[in-house]
């Protein structure tokens, strides 16, 4: 143990580390790792830009007088969400549920989410158990995180009930388009 402290401590000497210079601004630097989306997100991209248009275009649905049928929409910062009144295609519905642009859904008959089987098999055992007239199925969701080469899911909070009568928002009108470019970034603030 005492020789362990015999010998003295010496430090060793650092060698000189040489920095280049900074010839690069780090906008330039940013274009030179510029990456581009892959093919799936590409058209992920591709397919909810023509849904967006689609509801900030048509706030209303066309097909029907009636304003308690069909479709429409909640004017939500920047973008439209759909809301599905009795009689809204089963289609339209499924697509905006699948890429988070579902608010909310009134049914008495279950036929406006026949396109998303477990949404729809849910629905038919609560409206066995409850026996009511008309329903609703609130969706709370995150949306979908697109990255260069994939895609995160979106997550969704659903919430069925009763209702006497649906709660139609006050403010439906069109809204502008956002450009496709702008999809990802639009996105993530959401």
């Amino acid at each position: 143990m005492t020789k362990l402290f015999d010998k003295p401590f010496i430090p060793k000497t650092q060698k000189d580390i040489f920095i280049p210079p900074q010839v690069n601004t780090y906008k330039e630097s940013l274009g030179q790792h510029k990456q581009t989306y892959n093919h799936i997100t590409r058209t992920y991209i591709e397919n909810i830009h023509k849904i967006q248009i689609f509801l900030n275009q048509n706030p209303r649905s066309t097909n029907t007088k009636n304003p308690h049928e069909d479709y429409i929409t909640q004017n939500l910062q920047g973008y439209n969400k759909l809301i599905a009144q009795p009689g809204t295609n089963a289609n339209l519905g499924g697509t905006c549920y699948h890429y988070g642009l579902l608010n909310t859904v009134y049914t008495a008959t279950g036929d406006e989410i026949a396109t998303i089987p477990e949404l729809h098999k849910a629905f038919m055992h609560y409206k066995r158990i409850t026996k009511g007239t008309l329903f609703y199925i609130k969706f709370y969701s995150a949306p979908t995180e697109i990255l260069y080469d994939e895609i995160k899911p979106i997550i969704q909070l659903i919430k069925i009930g009763l209702t006497r009568e649906m709660i139609i928002p006050e403010k439906i009108e069109k809204q502008n388009e956002i450009q496709k470019i702008e999809i990802p970034e639009f996105y993530a603030r959401k």
